[in-house]
């Protein structure tokens, strides 16, 4: 091999060590894209979840009040057997997994929201009743509140 070839060689090697770089950016920014779709899905599950768990506590109970912890939707103070959430679902969008809590006047529960100020990848298509999530700029503005719909 002349010196000439083998400069050649070590140029297209050079040349291929860089297209596969920008390749694996490419793949490691559409995973990254992938997993923040799914976090948004889950997100829009749980916090569904939520709000319907407060609904059926409120319309549930004789006193029609809110819960004053999350835990009540597992375990209804109110009543022996019933359970209107099966489990407390950490915010998907957060390290800590709290969620913010909008509170009614009394002190009771009546929704709950993200505290991830990230932009959400999902700007419209949202399920009935979550239509004003549409064109907010950070999940925060996703809030899973029982009152906007249910009419209390």
């Amino acid at each position: 091999m002349t010196k000439c070839e083998q400069g050649f060689a070590y140029v297209m090697l050079l040349v291929a060590i860089v297209v596969m770089g920008v390749l694996a950016e490419r793949a490691v920014l559409m995973i990254s894209t992938a997993v923040q779709r799914d976090r948004e899905a889950e997100l829009l599950f749980r916090g569904q979840a939520y709000r319907n768990a407060i609904r059926s506590y409120v319309e549930t109970g004789a006193d029609h009040r809110y819960p004053r912890r999350l835990e009540d939707l597992l375990s209804d103070p109110r009543s022996i057997h019933k359970r209107h959430l099966r489990q407390l679902y950490p915010d998907p969008m957060t390290a800590d997994g709290r969620w913010q809590l909008l509170r009614a006047a009394d002190g009771g529960i009546v929704g709950v929201g993200s505290s991830s100020e990230s932009t959400p990848i999902k700007q419209s298509g949202f399920p009935q009743g979550l239509e004003a999530f549409e064109g907010a700029a950070r999940y925060q503005d996703w809030v899973f509140s029982a009152v906007s719909t249910a009419g209390f």
